[in-house]
């Protein structure tokens, strides 16, 4: 007698079990599994009813995935209303260790003409043009105006205060190129 009542609620237990998705309503394509609805990306809720990115506003090209902004190119922020070059931009003191000089200089975002760009202003005489991306900096090969060949990098500390590059230097008409750094600390 025992065993047929072990074996009718044994049975009654995965039928109910089985059937735990059958009054289930699943919204926004998420799947019913074992009586609860899992979500698909960008929903959350107990059916899925909720969008997350409804209440997310990205500016500037960028996309909300999963209610977080995914910036484009040249952006970064909560709602990528960033400029990334604008963080470079200021007026710093600048010590070359080629010459062990100190100088001011203005860094220059060019942000209407490219998120990606700063202009140095009189660093070694010239205004070499940059590319940034985060906090990282990259001085593509150019020739300057006196013809010497200048590429380098550099970061821009997390605190925005000190901006450290490393040039090299291939003087035109010299016989080597030569590396040179800069400490640019904010004023």
């Amino acid at each position: 007698m025992r065993l047929p009542v072990v074996l009718l609620l044994l049975i009654c237990l995965l039928v109910s079990s089985c059937n735990s998705c059958k009054n289930k309503n699943c919204l926004n394509g998420a799947q019913c599994v074992e009586g609860k609805c899992q979500c698909a990306n960008q929903y959350a809720g107990v059916d899925c009813e909720i969008n997350l990115c409804d209440s997310v506003d990205c500016h500037n090209g960028g996309n909300c995935f999963n209610g977080t902004c995914a910036c484009a190119s040249g952006f970064e922020g909560s709602r990528c209303d960033s400029i990334i070059s604008y963080k470079f931009e200021g007026s710093y003191s600048c010590f070359d260790s080629c010459s062990s000089a100190t100088t001011n200089i203005d860094i220059t975002a060019y942000g209407a003409v490219s998120e990606h760009e700063i202009l140095i202003n009189t660093i070694r005489g010239e205004d070499p043009l940059c590319s940034v991306t985060g906090y990282f900096m990259t001085i593509p090969n150019q020739t300057l105006l006196n013809g010497d060949i200048v590429s380098g990098s550099g970061q821009l500390s997390l605190d925005r205060k000190v901006f450290s590059i490393t040039m090299t230097i291939d003087p035109y008409g010299a016989a080597a190129p030569y590396n040179c750094g800069y400490r640019l600390t904010r004023l």
